[in-house]
């Protein structure tokens, strides 16, 4: 028996394309208001991007969202047609998306004698539900991958420094000190503020650095980096940025690496750093979109922009960050997204002048979450968490 999808186009497209990637039925039919008719056409697309042929797919004529009469004899005309079109299909009704009236008439029209059905995704929790003809759940694969993810809502990938191996490499060599720079990033917070002041992230030219080896984790944050290949003592406290890519690696290259090697020791499906993207409608560069990491899990989305600074020097960049963040988040995260500013300096402090900078509640108002200082140790616990239960869970740094 073929297998035949039926789907109600709305701005949300993930909710429709993860089922049909789940089961990949014979045919999908494609119902949309017209105010949705672009909407269809993107969609349509995606399915392509995800291996459906266009033959497999059918785009139905606009129906009426109202009344629901109109719409409910759309629907039983419709569900007639689909018998004879496909006698020996199964007709899998995907309820997630569309409004309540038009729930109800497709409710009305599915033929039980024929065993239709109707199912929900539930993303956040990885299910789903199956609700006639007999009620009951199943876990979602590991469908979306980043590129993928995007298409469904409308962005292309550009590339990503992750994909690089010269960077892998880079990464791996020097893992260890990236480690131990994020594991105590507060007892280590003067010699990170020494690497922002010191060093000129924007150039590939040879610097140096004067460090004074102050504590035991400052001598062994010393040592690894040498053993990382970033820097070499010239003696008198002198040190030289000896790899190409060190100075944007000492001012906050680090912590993007720390994520990485997080998120790969927690076995995260998708680890994308320094990720840079834009509009499928606009296909041309120009006005691409960056992201520090973007993280996929079971068909979920992790969002994270990354500041090794302090914040409050600078108020302008400081809205910019969480302005590009909650942005993004909203044209290119998705409705289950969660998004997470991670800072190696605490958020909420005083500035010499006495003035309080609270950045962790400005986040907290667009409902970005905030990993600080302290807290930096508990990301592979917090990206545990979010992967098992797909919530961030806030935790005290």
């Amino acid at each position: 028996m073929r297998n035949l999808h039926l789907c109600v186009v709305t701005g949300q497209s993930l909710a429709n394309l993860i089922p049909l990637l789940q089961e990949r039925p014979d045919a999908i039919v494609l119902l949309c208001t017209e105010d949705k008719e672009a909407d269809a056409q993107a969609f349509i697309q995606t399915l392509e991007a995800a291996g459906f042929s266009p033959e497999q797919v059918y785009l139905q004529p606009p129906f009426p969202a109202h009344p629901f009469e109109d719409t409910l004899e759309y629907m039983l005309n419709l569900r007639e047609r689909l018998s004879e079109d496909f006698p020996d299909a199964r007709l899998t009704w995907n309820a997630t998306g569309g409004t309540k009236q038009m729930a109800l008439a497709i409710w009305d029209a599915l033929d039980r004698k024929k065993n239709d059905r109707a199912i929900y995704c539930d993303t956040r929790d990885g299910r789903l539900e199956e609700l006639i003809p007999q009620a009951g759940s199943i876990a979602l694969n590991s469908l979306l991958h980043p590129e993928l993810y995007l298409h469904a809502l409308g962005k292309i990938k550009r590339s990503a420094d992750s994909d690089r191996l010269e960077w892998r490499e880079q990464a791996l060599l020097r893992r260890s000190a990236t480690l131990h720079l994020g594991d105590h990033a507060e007892v280590l917070a003067v010699l990170i503020q020494q690497f922002n002041r010191q060093v000129d992230g924007n150039t590939a030219d040879a610097q140096t650095l004067t460090l004074n080896r102050v504590g035991p984790q400052w001598r062994k944050a010393l040592e690894l980096l040498e053993k990382g290949r970033v820097l070499d003592p010239l003696g008198e406290e002198q040190y030289a940025i000896v790899c190409a890519d060190g100075a944007r690696y000492l001012t906050g290259g680090w912590l993007e690496e720390y994520i990485w090697h997080v998120a790969q020791t927690e076995q995260i499906d998708h680890v994308e750093i320094g990720l840079k993207f834009g509009d499928i409608a606009h296909r041309k560069k120009g006005q691409d979109n960056e992201i520090d990491a973007f993280i996929v899990h079971c068909n979920r989305l992790l969002l994270i922009e990354c500041k090794s600074g302090r914040m409050g020097l600078d108020a302008v960049k400081d809205s910019d960050i969480i302005y590009k963040l909650d942005s993004i988040g909203s044209h290119a995260g998705g409705a289950q997204a969660a998004r997470l500013l991670v800072s190696a300096q605490p958020l909420l402090h005083e500035t010499r002048q006495g003035h309080k900078v609270d950045t962790r509640a400005r986040a907290s108002a667009t409902d970005i979450h905030t990993l600080e200082a302290e807290g930096l140790k508990t990301l592979r616990t917090a990206i545990r968490d979010w992967k098992e239960s797909g919530r961030w869970s806030e935790k005290k740094s």
